[in-house]
C-alpha cells in the first residue's frame, strides 16, 4: 500500500513539470504578438500615405503647390518666375531626346499647370523635326503610362489656323491629363510641338471663369 501511494505521488509530480515546461515552450509565441502588431500596422500607415499618381505633375511638382513649393523641386529648381507661371532653366530642359520649354502655370499660387514646347519652326519643317519632336514626348510618356488612350490625325500645314492647337496624343489618368500635338504662333506662319499636363477640374474651373470674364467684356460693346 505504501509503495503504491508513493508511485502515485512521483508520478503526479511528472505530472505538473511536464504542464510547467509546455507553458514556458508556448511563451515566445506569445512574446512575438505584439510585434506582428506593429509591422501591420506599419505597412497600412505606408499605404495610407501613399500618393496618386494622378497628383504628379512633373519632376518632383505636384498640382496644388505653391510657387515657392515648385521652385524647390528637382525639375524647377532654380527657374525664373514671370507672373503666374515658372519657366525651367536651360540646363533641365531636356526631355528624352531633345530640349523643350518647360513652364509652370498657377492660379491663385497653386500649381494646375506644366506645358512644354519645342523650338519654333517654319512649315517646311512639320513633316519631320515637328514630328519627331512630337513622338519624342509620347514615347516618353508611354514609358510610364503605356501607349495613348486617345489618338488623332497628324495635322498638316492646311490643318492650322494662327494661334490654333491640334491635339495628336491624349492620356487621361483620373484627374490628370496629359495631351500632346502641335501649334501653330498667334502670328502665324511658325510651328512648335507641345504638351500640356494638366488637373483636369481646376483647368476646366480655370477655363469656364476666363470664358465668362470675355463674355462681360463684350457685353460692354453693346
Amino acid at each position: 500500500m505504501r509503495n503504491a501511494l508513493l508511485l502515485f505521488l512521483a508520478s503526479l509530480l511528472l505530472a505538473c513539470g511536464g504542464a510547467d515546461k509546455q507553458k514556458k515552450g508556448k511563451q515566445p509565441e506569445t512574446d512575438t504578438l505584439p510585434q506582428a502588431r506593429t509591422d501591420t500596422h506599419v505597412i497600412h500607415e505606408k499605404a495610407d500615405t501613399a500618393i496618386n499618381p494622378s497628383l504628379y505633375a512633373y519632376a518632383g511638382a505636384m498640382f496644388g503647390m505653391r510657387m515657392d513649393e515648385v521652385l524647390a523641386t528637382e525639375g524647377f529648381s532654380g527657374g525664373t518666375k514671370s507672373g503666374e507661371t515658372v519657366w525651367a532653366p536651360e540646363h533641365k530642359r531636356r526631355v528624352g531626346n531633345h530640349n523643350y520649354d518647360i513652364v509652370a502655370h498657377f492660379h491663385e499660387d497653386k500649381l494646375y499647370l506644366v506645358t512644354f514646347g519645342s523650338a519654333w519652326q517654319t512649315a517646311a519643317f512639320i513633316e519631320f523635326d515637328m514630328v519627331s519632336w512630337l513622338n519624342n514626348l509620347k514615347d516618353v510618356i508611354a514609358i510610364r503610362y503605356g501607349q495613348p488612350q486617345f489618338r488623332y490625325k497628324m495635322p498638316n500645314v492646311m490643318d492650322f489656323e494662327p494661334g490654333t492647337h491640334k491635339w495628336v496624343y491624349k492620356w487621361e489618368i483620373e484627374d490628370k491629363v496629359i495631351q500632346i500635338g502641335m501649334r501653330e504662333h498667334s502670328e502665324g506662319a511658325r510651328y512648335q510641338a507641345i504638351m500640356w499636363i494638366y488637373n483636369k477640374p481646376v483647368f476646366d474651373r480655370i477655363g469656364y471663369m476666363k470664358s465668362n470674364v470675355n463674355k462681360v467684356k463684350d457685353a460692354a460693346r453693346f
